[in-house]
């Protein structure tokens, strides 16, 4: 059986990094509190607004409809999305980066509904999006997220895989999660460059793609 626990939507890196300010006798700092600070020290330099490639070649083949961003960030693929017709919900667990969103989508004059949510608490509906997508944050609430999409719908993976990240997914592993409840159209293990946001690492590193479809009642 797959553990879905440890795929959480809040990054290993996360919970690392709350555990070390305990470690040196700071107070802990909670999630939203470091994606804040995260995002406050991107908005000193550059933020980048790049969509992700494997997302935007997906979306390109579909029917524009109601999609759901998990874990947002600063929006950059739900205004890719708002931009190319789509009716955009997205959620993140800190207010600065869906303020980066907003904010971005009032320049480019772009229609996008972003709250501020915790994955872990988040009313994700029944039958409600045609897309779902999950872009280089964990899986967990599997059975929610899949009542949430409407029969055929879609579920959009991209993330990190363990030899790149510790809390990435052992091969095959994202197959075997999917597979199980939904027919996986596409299932993709590499090692490349496939995100260009992406700093850390600065070369090439190992990812695992997949889009998975909820079948209609039979």
């Amino acid at each position: 059986m797959i553990n879905l626990q440890r795929h959480a939507l809040v990054p290993a890196a996360v919970v690392f990094l709350t555990c070390l300010g305990h470690a040196q006798g700071q107070p802990p700092r909670t999630s939203a509190q470091i994606w804040n600070e995260n995002y406050e020290e991107r908005a000193r330099y550059r933020v980048v607004y790049e969509p992700n490639g494997f997302l935007a070649s997906v979306a390109e083949k579909r029917k524009p409809g109601a999609v759901l961003d998990i874990a947002m960030g600063q929006g950059r693929n739900a205004l890719m999305l708002a931009d190319r017709g789509w009716e955009v919900t997205g959620f993140d667990i800190s207010d600065v980066a869906v303020g980066m969103a907003l904010a971005q989508a009032k320049i480019r004059g772009l229609k996008l509904n972003a709250v501020v949510a915790d994955g872990e608490k988040f009313d994700f509906g029944v039958d409600r999006w045609d897309m779902v997508v999950s872009v280089y944050t964990g899986i967990s609430r599997f059975d929610d997220v899949l009542r949430s999409l409407k029969p055929d719908g879609i579920w959009v993976v991209e993330a990190f895989h363990r030899d790149s990240f510790g809390g990435g997914f052992q091969s095959n592993e994202l197959f075997k999660i999917f597979n199980d409840r939904m027919t996986v159209l596409y299932y993709e293990d590499a090692v490349g460059r496939p995100d260009l946001t992406w700093i850390h690492p600065p070369k090439e590193f190992r990812f695992v793609r997949l889009v998975a479809r909820k079948e209609s009642p039979k």
